[in-house]
């Protein structure tokens, strides 16, 4: 990994010591605006995925031998690289920049759908409500799907109360997302000993 120099204040630039912080649009509001709330579970989300992305590699070296693992890794990073732009989707609530061309769309939610359709044709479900934790891997999927979950609510809120409509495509990313980590929990319960 190459490593980049930065200065201490490009970190730490204490704009926030005063309980308030900036939008991408700029804008000043308090960190307990609900817009951080949601900004905040998408890092954590993320983040979650991480761990994920991480505990792939405790199974040994990925190598392109192994598709299985490989597509599941270039999902996880699309899921990440995915949740920056709906950061940036809602870090502009009035939906006025520049970047709504990389906003998400129907065709990410296709590619979820079409994901999770071949790994249901490939895993077996039990009849009784599951109880995460049948290994430490699935485990992991089952937070990040309960953190997407509460994701989806929050945004579910912003829409209701009329001020960010445009995250409606994102609402249904995030839906469809849980979904697939539902199922992918239960495939990798049964692959992985």
């Amino acid at each position: 990994m190459r490593k980049n120099k930065l200065d201490f204040d490009q970190i730490t630039t204490r704009g926030g010591d005063s309980g308030d912080t900036s939008l991408f649009n700029g804008e000043r509001r308090r960190k307990d605006d609900p817009l951080f709330y949601l900004l905040g579970d998408l890092d954590e989300f993320s983040s979650s995925l991480g761990v994920v992305k991480a505990g792939l590699r405790q199974f040994g070296p990925l190598s392109n031998d192994d598709i299985r693992k490989v597509k599941w890794l270039a999902l996880i990073e699309k899921i990440q690289a995915d949740l920056i732009i709906l950061g940036g989707m809602v870090a502009d609530p009035d939906n006025r920049s520049k970047l709504r061309n990389t906003a998400l769309g129907e065709k990410e939610t296709v590619y979820l759908e079409e994901f999770q359709k071949k790994m249901m044709e490939i895993t077996h479900f039990p009849r009784e409500f599951i109880h995460p934790g049948e290994t430490i891997y699935s485990a992991w999927i089952d937070v990040s799907r309960t953190v997407c979950r509460r994701c989806e609510r929050q945004i579910v809120s912003l829409i209701r109360n009329g001020v960010m409509t445009h995250l409606i495509p994102g609402q249904v990313y995030l839906n469809r997302l849980s979904d697939l980590l539902f199922v992918s929990a239960r495939y990798w319960e049964q692959v992985v000993d």
